[in-house]
């Protein structure tokens, strides 16, 4: 259980779909910078978040490992702000970060006191855009102040905000969603599904066919996140937790293997 404790579970979320997104948009050839930087921006939130609870409280399941740990954790988070930091100056570029420009102020909005819906909104939505960020500044067709209104990064920031949301009540009341929330969060997502379905398999016409393969492979993460709701409840809560982002991964890793083969579902 030691990288969701070091916190190595969502960056692995935002390399798969970072990389996914770059098949996804048709980026033949593509420098890692992007992709490394989008991993220290999100590792190093990822950490800030967990620090941040394991002090404030300490219910939580990794407190007490944190607390045990807390100058190597700091050191950790001193290393990937210095990296984070000099890759968007020096590595990456001007042009580059144009594209997270959009990402960071959703992030800094986040941090300020308001309902947790609308801060896991906030989130899922910075996260989604991040992902998407490195294939629209590699595509040379969208612009900065496109890449925010692209209907792919908000199919995208919809399944992240469902999970950000049984995330929230796993570490808030130590158990999934249940009564009218979870009634609301099943309904959200037969809605997705439908959406999904209908950018996925759209007529010839259709505003979203060259964006098919992204829809395709959210019906997929919205079949994991549901076998998450459903079979997360038969385990300890420690496993529940770590197993979440992985899950959320899976659907872009296998885009990755798959999204090459005209043959395959993708």
């Amino acid at each position: 259980m030691l990288p969701p404790l070091w916190g190595l579970d969502a960056p692995l979320v935002a390399a798969a779909w970072g990389i996914a997104f770059l098949g996804f948009y048709g980026v033949n050839t593509a420098s890692s910078d992007p992709i490394i930087l989008l991993v220290a921006v999100v590792w190093l939130t990822n950490l800030l978040h967990r620090v941040g609870t394991a002090a404030m409280n300490r219910t939580v399941w990794y407190a007490s490992y944190y607390r045990s740990h807390a100058f190597p954790m700091l050191l950790l988070v001193a290393a990937l702000l210095f990296a984070a930091v000099w890759m968007g100056l020096y590595v990456v570029g001007a042009a580059c970060m144009m594209y997270a420009i959009m990402p960071l102020i959703l992030l800094f909005l986040s941090v300020f006191p308001m309902p947790v819906v609308l801060r896991n909104a906030l989130r899922a939505l910075a996260l989604a855009e991040g992902c998407q960020a490195p294939a629209c500044y590699f595509s040379f067709m969208i612009e900065p102040t496109e890449a925010f209104l692209q209907t792919a990064v908000f199919a995208l920031g919809a399944l992240f905000f469902l999970f950000l949301t049984e995330r929230s009540s796993l570490r808030l009341n130590g158990r999934f969603l249940q009564g009218e929330k979870a009634s609301f969060c099943t309904i959200a997502s037969v809605v997705l599904f439908f959406c999904y379905w209908c950018g996925a398999f759209p007529a010839h016409t259709h505003h979203w066919t060259d964006v098919s393969s992204v829809f395709k492979t959210l019906i997929l993460g919205l079949a994991c996140l549901h076998l998450y709701r459903t079979r997360g409840t038969r385990l300890p809560l420690y496993l529940s937790f770590s197993i979440g982002w992985p899950a959320l991964a899976f659907p872009a890793i296998l885009a990755l293997f798959f999204h090459s083969n005209p043959h395959f579902f993708f």
